[in-house]
């Protein structure tokens, strides 16, 4: 288990040499004419993605199997064609329904900058959206209804950002159900849904507005249900 411990950290050192000699290399194949300068932004780009991508992710994993950490934009300054850039910008999400966990992974990556010679990193909170729960009498009452109409379901968080939340912060109960995309591929051009999971999701909201409008929400026991 030691030497894997140690193989494990030599790799983490690997990792950071060939960030810094891919850097040197490319600046330096840049400043003698043997790339262009758009090439090596290009190549800059992906060395600072490669680095903080697996180091976060890293970190990320040992914190829980349920943190979502994401670089969902990249930019080198000045950006201009013939100059070498000398400041980088990355803007980054972080995802998980415990902000204790978000907060830790945070201080984390500022502490990894911070032991990276010769580079000056400013981080800054552009936004905070924190997680909502749903109402665990509509979560009770879905259940009941998928349980009632023998579909497979799950109850299960969801990290992305809803209608729904603004909703709750306005002090409105919600619910949510979830039908199955394919390999999992959302809010692209690849998504799709059966028609028949389309059926039974509008089945089991038909059915649950029903059980609403019959015994309202204080009879309800307790959140989101998603069709299998």
């Amino acid at each position: 288990m030691e030497l894997l411990t140690q193989r494990l950290a030599s790799l983490l050192t690997v990792k950071s040499l060939v960030t810094v000699i891919l850097t040197a290399v490319f600046a330096a194949m840049a400043g003698t004419g043997r790339v262009t300068a758009e090439q090596f932004l290009t190549v800059f780009t992906v060395v600072i993605a490669f680095y903080f991508g697996t180091q976060a992710e890293k970190r990320a994993r040992e914190l829980n199997d349920t943190l979502v950490f994401t670089v969902g934009k990249l930019s080198v300054l000045p950006g201009q064609e013939n100059v070498i850039p000398g400041q980088a910008e990355a803007t980054f999400e972080m995802r998980h329904m415990d902000k204790t966990m978000t907060d830790q992974l945070f201080a984390d990556i500022k502490r990894m900058a911070e032991e990276i010679p010769d580079c000056t990193f400013e981080f800054s909170n552009s936004a905070a959206k924190y997680s909502t729960p749903c109402d665990p009498r509509l979560i009770r009452l879905i259940d009941q209804v998928c349980e009632k109409k023998n579909i497979r379901h799950v109850i299960m968080p969801s990290g992305a950002f809803h209608d729904a939340n603004p909703m709750a912060q306005a002090g409105v109960p919600i619910g949510m159900i979830f039908v199955p995309s394919v390999k999992g591929i959302s809010h692209q051009g690849e998504e799709y849904t059966a028609p028949h999971h389309v059926d039974l999701g509008a089945d089991v909201l038909y059915e649950t507005v029903l059980e609403l409008d019959e015994k309202g929400l204080d009879q309800m026991g307790a959140a989101a249900a998603a069709i299998k």
